[in-house]
């Protein structure tokens, strides 16, 4: 009933309604992240997910950064999800690995969320934002677990990663195993269960495993720039790789229209367009300073 041939055309109405370079640079003179809010309640396509302001004067970080970040979540989970709907086995599965990096960052910042708590560096609760396959439910329930293994253990009966992966975690989170090697772990797992979906030899699968490991190249580029640069250095590779994706995926999904390439593509867009987002507000007066390129998970 649904194909490539429908969701692709659907994914392709999606892209249409992106920002457009022209309309993302001029973000930058915006003046405020308020102004940015302002400007993307005015677009369709975000003004569901624009959060009112209160009218009360607050600081660029505490109030529009704030809203802004809010909005680019929601935006960037429910487009994502969305992509889940129009397609059928065996197409779904190869749907979901290519969504499935902005559930790792959900897991990610709520790892880190109960760390900074354990520890009293940050407060309990907050809002949670959606994945693209774990919903605001299954994410709450997850935040709720009792302790990290619990938690890591769930997502094994939620099915995004393989059990045995997730009874592993919840092992090594039940002993001595420092916090960025417990990271570690989970992403060398997501990235099973992300292979896992495309195990074929078929051109879609095939292409679909090249571009996990190109991701995994990326992400290994920004930490090493961020080790060696500090924060300044990994937001500019963030943006070089981002911007290469983006375009390497752009030529693909023109060969082949009726295949996975377009919704690599479009994912690789939205990412962008999140990216310099915060980046526009970054550089306005009295932001606190470049994003940090590995927040909550990404």
């Amino acid at each position: 009933m649904i194909g490539w041939d429908y969701g692709n055309a659907r994914v392709g109405a999606l892209r249409s309604r992106l920002l457009t370079d022209v309309q993302l640079r001029r973000l930058g003179d915006a003046g405020s992240p308020e102004a940015v809010v302002s400007f993307l309640a005015s677009h369709d396509d975000w003004r569901a997910f624009v959060a009112p302001s209160t009218g009360e004067p607050q600081g660029a970080e505490s109030g529009g950064r704030l809203l802004l970040d809010d909005a680019v979540e929601h935006h960037r989970s429910a487009r994502l999800g969305m992509l889940l709907r129009w397609y059928e086995p065996p197409a779904r599965s190869l749907v979901e690995a290519v969504v499935m990096p902005l559930d790792l960052e959900r897991v990610l910042a709520l790892l880190r969320r109960r760390r900074r708590t354990a520890t009293g560096e940050g407060r309990p609760g907050g809002r949670i934002v959606p994945g693209a396959l774990l919903s605001t439910r299954a994410l709450d329930q997850l935040a709720s677990a009792a302790t990290d293994a619990d938690m890591l253990r769930e997502l094994g009966r939620f099915g995004v990663i393989a059990r045995r992966d997730a009874l592993a975690l919840a092992g090594r989170a039940s002993g001595a195993t420092p916090p960025e090697d417990l990271e570690a772990r989970l992403c060398d797992a997501w990235t099973r269960a992300r292979r896992a979906r495309a195990p074929g030899d078929g051109d879609q699968d095939v292409l679909l495993r090249q571009e996990i490991d190109r991701e995994e190249a990326d992400r290994a580029t920004v930490r090493a720039a961020l080790a060696s640069g500090g924060a300044d250095e990994a937001w500019r590779a963030e943006r070089r790789v981002v911007l290469d994706r983006r375009a390497r995926l752009n030529r693909r999904a023109r060969r082949d229209p009726l295949g996975i390439a377009p919704l690599l593509g479009y994912r690789a867009a939205l990412e962008l367009q999140a990216f310099q987002l915060r980046a526009a507000a970054a550089v306005m007066p009295g932001a606190p300073g470049v994003p940090d390129p590995l927040r909550d998970g990404r």
